[in-house]
């Protein structure tokens, strides 16, 4: 439960910056003397490869941002998929199964622009991957590494999809037409149940990993709905909690891992807000960052650190590696996802000309527009999907070398594909 001090005030908590958009929040404190000091950064430095600038002043060292990802793709990246969409996708997210490690399964969308393209759908397909792979790969379409399994009618267009952890096959898409819709992978093509409680469209969902059928959601409306689906079944189910505790749009929410009651939300007001759905009016609020804040996670296991992801350089999402939990990526408003190490922060520099931050270990650019969602693949180390604006996805495995002082945390017993 979220706790006062003896004066009954609430406690605000030291935020330790990674980057001018990123902060990591210590919800006790507990952060080392030399982890708190701020790190210097340059707005418009590029940072590519592991840890190479395109900055003015490195000119002379380096060669440009997109010359530097040509030139050490190859030797960061054991493999890289395109897969050429028909239209735009704004979600991806790799579920988690007891298949195969070489057969993984994929959820997008595609969302119709215009009269010509195809109608809105959620589409789930499969990845077959193999020892052998390397290089670069393109897909246009169907062929022995990727099929379609579902295609799934959408009434409008999907801003994000996310399955339910106790029931893959149950999937909710937050939709642009404000509403929630649950679709059932083994009944039927259409929505099974529809979520009501937004006016507005938005992009925040978060499952509960603890408890069965909770969902949270957070939108445009500035509301923050709560919806528990075991407790009522119907075609249409409304919250069963509406919160109005931000000012401004909610762009994320998230469950706090292993808790049916506390959760984070991050607004448009440049607030962190910590919920106990157990104590009425129990609100911690955090002003995160000076502009807006767009997206946020908890550490998976040490929950009372958070990120947070703001408008100033535009970071849209933040997640934690799975097989390393100090690690995690960031996606900007831009074509760029990075990779940074918390145990780096304030580290010694040793490259004069390398004016990246020390704890950037890695940075993805492939994609050439922005980048609108990305999802670390659960079940083999590296592996990350992203899609953007260009009807891009991209499925990049990076090699191990990459996070090499890590690479004792890596279970030996995956395959390296």
């Amino acid at each position: 439960m979220l706790k006062k001090n003896e004066n009954n005030k609430k406690e605000v908590d030291p935020f330790v910056p990674v980057r001018n958009s990123v902060v990591v929040c210590s919800r006790s404190g507990n952060f080392k003397e030399e982890e708190k000091k701020k790190i210097k950064r340059k707005n418009k430095t590029e940072y590519e490869g592991s840890g190479t600038s395109s900055s003015s002043e490195s000119d002379d060292y380096t060669d440009s941002g997109a010359e530097n990802w040509f030139n050490s793709k190859n030797r960061l990246c054991k493999w890289i998929i395109t897969h050429q969409l028909n239209s735009q996708s704004l979600t991806t997210q790799w579920v988690a199964s007891d298949s195969p490690k070489s057969k993984q399964t994929i959820i997008l969308a595609t969302n119709k622009r215009n009269k010509s393209s195809q109608s809105n759908s959620l589409t789930i397909g499969n990845f077959t991957f193999d020892e052998e792979m390397k290089g670069e790969i393109n897909i246009n379409s169907e062929n022995k590494y990727f099929k379609y399994t579902h295609r799934l009618k959408a009434k409008t267009e999907i801003n994000r999809a996310r399955y339910n952890p106790f029931d893959p096959q149950i999937i909710a898409t937050k939709n642009a037409d404000g509403k929630i819709y649950l679709y059932n992978l083994v009944k039927e093509d259409n929505p099974i149940v529809t979520l009501e409680g937004h006016s507005k469209e938005g992009y925040g969902l978060s499952w509960n990993k603890y408890k069965r059928g909770l969902l949270l959601s957070g939108s445009y409306d500035n509301k923050i709905c709560v919806y528990d689906l075991e407790s009522s079944w119907s075609k249409t189910i409304q919250p069963k909690t509406i919160l109005n505790i931000h000012s401004n749009v909610v762009e994320d929410v998230e469950w706090v891992p292993n808790d049916e009651n506390l959760f984070g939300s991050v607004s448009d007001d440049k607030k962190l807000i910590l919920t106990d759905l157990r104590m009425k009016n129990s609100y911690i609020n955090f002003t995160a960052h000076e502009s807006e804040t767009n997206a946020l996670a908890f550490h998976p296991t040490k929950t009372r650190f958070v990120l947070t992801g703001s408008n100033d350089l535009a970071v849209y999402r933040l997640i934690w590696y799975p097989f390393d939990t100090n690690i995690f990526a960031s996606s900007e408003d831009g074509s760029k996802i990075h990779l940074w190490d918390i145990n780096k922060i304030g580290a010694e520099k040793f490259n004069l000309y390398d004016d990246s931050p020390t704890e950037l270990i890695f940075t993805h650019s492939e994609h050439h527009s922005v980048v609108r969602d990305f999802s670390w693949n659960p079940t083999i180390p590296l592996v990350i999907s992203s899609t953007d604006d260009d009807n891009i996805h991209k499925i990049v495995k990076i090699k191990k070398k990459v996070i090499h002082s890590k690479q004792s945390q890596l279970d030996e017993d995956f395959i390296d594909l």
